[in-house]
């Protein structure tokens, strides 16, 4: 079985990502379950950039070596040049 922590403290987001994995054999844990909340200051200029920025900064914060997933969303229309972007 694979420990995976999910990098937010958003229960609604986790509940998202917990459900795509069901099925598989991996286990999500909310960054809850390691009593970790901090606020990750997203300097990124890229979604790419931020999600590893997350990442990093929970995977710091667990004490146990575990694989950690970040993510990052914004909105990119192609008309609008790609704004609004992240």
């Amino acid at each position: 079985m694979t420990n995976i922590v999910y990098a937010t403290t958003n229960p609604g987001k986790f509940a998202e990502v917990q459900k795509l994995f069901l099925g598989h054999d991996i286990t999500i844990h909310s960054a809850a379950d390691y009593h970790v909340n901090i606020d990750v200051d997203e300097t990124g200029t890229t979604l790419e950039e931020n999600a590893i920025l997350k990442a990093e900064a929970y995977r710091d914060a667990i004490p146990d070596e575990v694989i950690v997933l970040g993510d990052d969303t914004g909105v990119e229309i192609n008309a609008l040049g790609g704004e609004p972007g992240i």
